[in-house]
């Protein structure tokens, strides 16, 4: 099982357990991408990812800047079945 960690606003973490209790260490894997993006501004994790046969699916949603507040939405993130760092894809 992988879980999905949120860091300081902009950072998305995935971390593996097999008993549920001893987690490895994790590592930054998704970003604010900044700019125009949809999440240029901050990020944070959703449920536990899916394993399916194409990676670890993730969801996560994203926060963008704008003169009239903050928006909000959600987003899917596919990472590599034996290496969770690793992303695949990203809406």
């Amino acid at each position: 099982m992988i879980a999905l960690f949120c860091q300081r606003n902009s950072y998305i973490w995935p971390s593996r357990s097999v008993d549920l209790r001893s987690w490895g260490a994790p590592e930054a894997v998704l970003t604010a991408r900044g700019g125009l993006a949809w999440d240029s501004w901050r990020l944070g994790s959703g449920p536990p990812p899916i394993e399916t046969p194409a990676g670890w699916l993730g969801i996560y949603h994203g926060v963008k800047r704008t003169a009239h507040g903050p928006i909000y939405r959600v987003g899917l993130m596919l990472l590599d079945l034996q290496r969770p760092q690793r992303v695949l894809r990203r809406s």
